[in-house]
């Protein structure tokens, strides 16, 4: 794929015509797909990883949300965040989480693109446990009863051919398990995602306020 990524390029130095500029372009997205799921493959059969990495929870969400403000502008589909500030830092890498809140941003994104609506995202420290909790719920129509319990499965998509390749999620569920977490989810009037991540252990505080 790295190949023809390359050869993609030089096409595109030599190319004037708008018409066969744009058949490029066509190429050129597919081809990003494809190495999209390639990576998503390798993630999904590597070996249980030990991660040491930690994060400011809320630092990593509110960068995250301006990529996902621009994206919800034009879909009217409204945005909103609660964070709790003061929380302590979670046991995950910053890229790590970026990946999660990406691949759950995908779905909750995708479920309301056609009719617009809402999603919100917050964070909060749970009381009686050392975790800290993200939420990402939609207003969007839900998930059927009958496959909740399959939407973590490798290559399982409700999306239409070509839409989706079924492994977003069954990543998001991987590096939940490395980082010793859980994931939660529930479709009633709303679909919410709940993530709980494991606190660091230096207990140290920071976060967006």
């Amino acid at each position: 794929m790295g190949v023809i990524s390359c050869y993609i390029d030089l096409v595109k130095d030599a190319v004037s015509s708008p018409e066969i500029m744009e058949d490029i372009r066509v190429i050129e997205k597919q081809t990003k797909n494809v190495q999209k799921v390639v990576r998503d493959l390798l993630k999904l059969t590597r070996q249980k990883q030990v991660i040491s990495g930690k994060c400011s929870i809320n630092d990593v969400v509110t960068e995250a949300i301006k990529v996902f403000q621009a994206q919800s502008a034009s879909k009217e589909i409204r945005l909103t965040a609660q964070l709790q500030a003061g929380l302590s830092l979670i046991k995950c890498d910053a890229g790590i989480l970026e990946q999660i809140l990406t691949n759950i941003w995908i779905n909750a994104f995708d479920a309301l693109q056609e009719t617009g609506g809402e999603i919100r995202i917050s964070t909060r420290s749970v009381a009686d446990r050392d975790e800290v909790l993200l939420c990402i719920e939609d207003t969007g129509p839900g998930i059927p009863e009958q496959i909740l319990g399959q939407i973590f499965d490798p290559f399982f998509t409700t999306k239409q051919v070509g839409k989706g390749t079924g492994l977003g999620l069954a990543v998001v569920y991987g590096f939940i398990n490395d980082i010793g977490g859980r994931i939660e989810v529930e479709s009633h009037e709303t679909t919410c995602f709940s993530i709980y991540f494991p606190i660091a252990g230096d207990q140290a505080r920071t976060g967006a306020e």
